[in-house]
């Protein structure tokens, strides 16, 4: 057909013979065109401005990148007039690969990188239908909605992945194309395979590179990716990391691209995992027999089912552990983990810095650590601190708090069980706290409330690094350092035979002793101050000021839950008031809401003629049901015997301090 009976059936089209269009697609777009009132004369297209234009780029650089080197490849055996394109997923042509006759050729069209070739801006073509409906396309001559292409020959094919997550399991996403322009004068050739080449070898590459950069190069764990053979349906090995061989405890070899039962030994041995593999099953942390070179045992499995049904191509990928490796791992995904360090740790005193040179000086070494200290001043604070400084950084922090597990309990939840140990129990068993800490650091806070028949079980866990799961009869190994922590007096339990002497010497290789917050001398404003920044920045309100009335009067506080309970009472103020200043007014209203001082004593309030002011008696006596005999004799400390002084410090009246002076007999 010559370029006057072309152009005479474009001119019918335009005359509704579109109408007579086989294709669906083809009749649907020229309706759209018609409709949008576009010009079939144009010879103008849509260009993406300079940044939209590298914003493009920018964004499909993967995609740009493998493509680019497979049509390089592919032109060098091209011997006809072709220009290849590569599009966004937009339309915008990023590149052309072309002659310069050809590129002189299709600039008369409009054509260049930064043109898009949207059903918006150039009507019916090969890349507009083949963006919309994410298939290969060809569209040549009358085909074509705009006149000045119905010279041209238009081949597309684009670049699709399907979404592997488990929230959005084959959602398709588009990334772009590839197409051919040519001359409609040149003989039709078979050049749609060729693109659909193309673009299959950027998108494989595309997908197993996402692969590899998400898990292969970055996880510890034994990685081998299972590929199915479309065809024959016979399982190969695709991808595989060289630690998959230590877990499995066999030699290396290449096996890239070999049958998969040169690893695992077909059925009738590893029924589960080939089951996983038919079925394409999504599992994760199961415990499953593996065979291996006809040797069973116990591993711990996780997988990510692929699927590019566009490219012929899925599989799945398995993630193995054994019981060694599992441990740092399930530790990490449950969340138990050291987040803070002794920078974290807030202070200027003598008493604080010097547990923390202590604390520094400990964790260099190995030895098990007993935390003493009042509840609240921060001990958990500080084991975090000391693993987080160690060798063993790298390996995890589990935390056990013993006062919160019945002894039966406490048990299982130390030294974990197998399956059926007990009614209730997991199907599959659990993973002791002990277990899981291997190459790292347990943490057990209160330890002294352990009963002694658990304690005996535990020395001979520390003394021998060996354990039995609950049920089990296997022993398992462990490397674990121990921190442990009470806020009682360990000492006076082994006096009292309430703790055994034996576990306390395994313990206390090295002793912190932590001060309360009253021997840390400065240390009351700092905390506060480090607390309003911290509550206001959550809730974003401006941080208040602290008064220095309000700061003398906390620093007079016994604080007998320490830094715990200072920024309960510091946050619980701010919250509640979100004052611009916190003066004494805030605290004393803080203490009647949260009933520390009967609401009676609020109501007494005085109007002074500028705000109203609630009087001395009420704070006094919050300060001493808070505070008691102690805290006056301390004031007095501090103000050197002067009464007037005291009582400044103290925030009531001269008179309040002599009657508290009288009832307590201090002279």
């Amino acid at each position: 057909m010559d370029n006057r009976q072309v152009w005479m059936e474009h001119q019918e089209n335009l005359r509704g013979g579109y109408q007579n269009f086989e294709s669906p697609l083809l009749k649907s777009g020229w309706e759209k065109c018609i409709r949008q009132g576009m010009d079939p004369a144009s010879r103008e297209l849509a260009h993406a401005s300079e940044e939209e234009f590298l914003a493009a780029k920018q964004e499909t650089r993967t995609m740009y990148a493998y493509c680019n080197r497979v049509i390089r490849a592919v032109r060098h055996y091209t011997r006809n007039p072709l220009a290849f394109v590569l599009v966004d997923a937009r339309g915008t042509v990023l590149r052309l690969y072309c002659s310069e006759e050809l590129k002189e050729w299709l600039a008369c069209k409009d054509i260049a990188e930064g043109t898009v070739l949207s059903e918006e801006s150039s009507g019916v073509t090969a890349f507009s239908i083949g963006l919309g409906i994410m298939d290969p396309y060809v569209t040549s001559g009358a085909d074509h909605y705009l006149e000045m292409f119905i010279d041209t020959t238009m081949y597309f094919s684009p670049c699709v992945l399907e979404d592997n997550s488990d929230e959005q399991f084959g959602k398709l996403n588009l990334l772009g194309g590839v197409g051919i322009i040519m001359p409609r004068t040149e003989p039709i050739g078979d050049y749609l395979p060729t693109l659909l080449s193309v673009t299959k070898e950027a998108c494989l590459h595309i997908d197993m590179v996402d692969t590899f950069y998400r898990f292969y190069l970055t996880d510890t764990t034994g990685y081998i990716c299972i590929d199915i053979d479309r065809g024959s349906g016979k399982p190969y090995t695709l991808y595989h990391n060289s630690n998959i061989f230590n877990v499995l405890g066999i030699p290396y070899r290449d096996v890239v691209f070999q049958s998969a039962y040169e690893i695992f030994d077909p059925i009738p041995a590893n029924q589960q995992l080939w089951d996983i593999v038919n079925n394409r099953k999504h599992v994760r942390n199961l415990s499953i027999p593996i065979t291996v070179n006809g040797v069973t045992r116990q591993y711990f499995v996780s997988t990510e089912v692929y699927r590019q049904s566009k490219l012929g191509y899925e599989g799945i990928r398995f993630f193995i552990s054994n019981e060694e490796k599992i441990s740092t791992f399930v530790s990490r995904q449950i969340g138990n983990s050291a987040l803070l360090n002794f920078n974290n740790i807030v202070g200027q005193s003598k008493a604080i810095k010097e547990a923390i040179v202590i604390a520094n000086r400990y964790a260099e070494f190995d030895n098990n650590i007993l935390i003493l200290g009042e509840s609240g001043c921060g001990k958990d604070i500080f084991a975090q601190s000391i693993h987080n400084a160690s060798s063993r950084r790298e390996g995890p922090f589990i935390a056990v708090n013993c006062a919160t597990f019945p002894k039966d309990l406490m048990v299982s939840e130390l030294f974990g069980y197998e399956a059926g140990a007990f009614t209730g129990s997991k199907k599959g068993g659990n993973t002791g706290k002990m277990e899981l800490a291997n190459h790292g650091t347990l943490f057990l806070d209160e330890i002294g409330t352990l009963p002694l028949d658990l304690q005996a079980i535990l020395l001979r866990a520390i003394e021998t690094k060996r354990f039995t799961r609950l049920g089990g009869t296997k022993e398992i190994c462990v490397d674990v350092r121990i921190i442990a922590a009470t806020n009682e007096n360990i000492l006076d339990l082994v006096e009292k035979r309430g703790f055994r002497e034996d576990l306390y010497f395994r313990l206390s290789s090295f002793v912190l002793t932590l001060p309360p917050l009253r021997n840390r001398e400065g240390d009351v404003e700092l905390l506060a101050n480090h607390f309003i920044e911290g509550v206001s920045n959550r809730i974003h309100l401006a941080p208040p000021k602290l008064s220095r009335e309000a700061l003398e009067y906390l620093e007079t506080f016994r604080w007998r839950g320490n830094v715990r309970e200072l920024q309960n009472f510091i946050e619980g103020i701010v919250q509640i008031f979100s004052p611009s200043v916190i003066t004494l007014e805030h605290i004393e209203r803080y203490l009647v809401v949260t009933g520390q001082l009967p609401s009676a004593k609020y109501a007494g309030t005085e109007e002074t003629g500028r705000k109203s002011r609630i009087g001395g008696a009420s704070l006094s006596e919050a300060a001493e049901a808070r505070l008691g005999e102690e805290a006056i004799i301390e004031a007095l400390a501090r103000a050197g015997g002067n009464k007037s002084r005291a009582a400044s410090l103290l925030g009531v009246s001269r008179k309040t301090l002599y009657k508290w002076l009288h009832k307590y007999n201090i002279q």
